[in-house]
């Protein structure tokens, strides 16, 4: 049986992608020697210059490609391909970095481009890409028993607006998930229907990220007051994944920064201090976890609305323990007090540069709203300023 596989693409991850090259000779990650990015997709020109707003959408513009993340399925792909490669580079590579290899027993998995064509004898002609998955399978006789049509699938539902009665109060047809403009959950005039699961997370998973979702939506029906700040479209750019114009997902998001930025609309994202304080009141490992550890849902369920007491010791046991697990350079150096040196003076930077702006545009929109005034305010303002014992400018 043949295997479709997508150019490749889906399998490579290429984390700061303006900084720090990861790819270790190969295209793909370490010990998968196929399915890596083509250089038609690995490209300089896929990268956008680095500016400050390109340094403000880092993680959205890091993963070009939607990965797969099947460990388990890797071993089986790489089969084929482990021993074609026996150099000295390869082997001084392997014992630095050398994950643990499984005994297929024979077993693998062959990839192959895709069909160019089915022959009446129903075998299938693949088109020449010129990688090695073609190269290893062209001479091959391969009549699959069955060809599954990977299409993809639209996000509408036709049949809720197939007859009159089926529209809402108002005669409007249904949204769609297309039509969400609020955090991709809800259209802003018609709350009532939320769209759970329908982003697509870069690196992530679509189960937590529905649980914040749902609660979400469920806080702006049941109490809408209790979301104190505007759910506006300024708020998407940082967690928003660019996909290319003609792609089929234009629904992407960036797990870490999708999440937090629903923590925040429901105040449930704590903030410095409070992380620093619940080290001392409540247990030493809750800001070792609460930094080295992914945007779990845990971390927001501590406070806001969706408060529950259990999280703290999820926070402490459950996920202190995965932390523990990790071994220091590979994991903790490397994917985690690395990136804070590389991105941490940059964000610095960033954060000082919005302030100052920020404090500009405050202070100037004040200069005009007092130029703007009357001048009997004007003298009245004066007055109040003298009797609370400020000096007038």
């Amino acid at each position: 049986m043949a295997y479709y596989w997508d150019d490749g693409g889906i399998w490579y991850v290429q984390p700061f992608r303006f900084v720090v090259r990861w790819k270790l000779i190969l295209d793909a990650p370490a010990d998968q020697w196929i399915g890596g990015v083509g250089p038609e997709r690995d490209h300089v020109s896929k990268s956008e210059p680095l500016t400050l707003p390109f340094v403000r959408n880092a993680m959205a513009d890091a993963f070009p490609v939607f990965l797969n993340k099947s460990a388990k399925m890797a071993p089986y792909l790489s089969a084929p391909y482990r021993d074609l490669n026996t150099s000295i580079v390869q082997r001084f590579r392997c014992s630095l970095v050398q994950i643990q290899i499984p005994d297929t027993k024979g077993r693998h998995i062959d990839l192959a481009p895709f069909p160019d064509s089915i022959d009446d004898c129903g075998v299938v002609h693949f088109k020449d890409n010129d990688r090695p998955e073609y190269h290893r399978i062209k001479d091959e006789k391969t009549k699959p028993d069955i060809v599954v049509l990977c299409t993809g699938y639209k996000q509408v539902f036709p049949f809720w607006n197939n007859q009159q009665e089926h529209s809402d109060w108002n005669g409007k047809p249904y949204p769609t998930a297309a039509d969400a403009n609020v955090r991709d959950i809800w259209r802003r005039d018609d709350p009532s229907i939320g769209f759970i699961g329908f982003v697509r997370p870069s690196l992530g998973a679509i189960p937590p990220i529905s649980e914040m979702q749902a609660q979400l939506w469920i806080l702006q029906i049941a109490a809408p007051a209790r979301i104190r700040r505007p759910l506006g479209v300024d708020d998407e750019t940082h967690y928003r994944l660019k996909p290319a114009t003609n792609a089929r997902i234009q629904y992407g998001v960036e797990h870490e920064s999708y999440v937090y930025q629903l923590a925040l609309d429901m105040n449930s994202a704590l903030g410095f201090q409070e992380v620093i304080s619940l080290g001392y009141s409540y247990d030493w490992r809750f800001p070792l976890v609460w930094t080295l550890s992914a945007n779990l849902n845990a971390k927001f369920r501590v406070r806001g609305p969706w408060a529950t007491d259990s999280a703290k010791a999820a926070m402490t046991g459950e996920m202190w323990t995965m932390i523990k697990r990790r071994r220091l350079f590979f994991d903790h150096f490397l994917l985690s007090i690395m990136p804070m040196m590389i991105f941490g003076p940059v964000m610095l930077l960033v954060y000082l540069y919005s302030s100052l702006v920020l404090a500009a545009q405050m202070g100037g929109n004040r200069i005009r709203t007092i130029a703007s005034m009357p001048a009997q305010e004007k003298r009245h303002l004066r007055g109040v300023r003298r009797t609370a014992g400020v000096v007038s400018l």
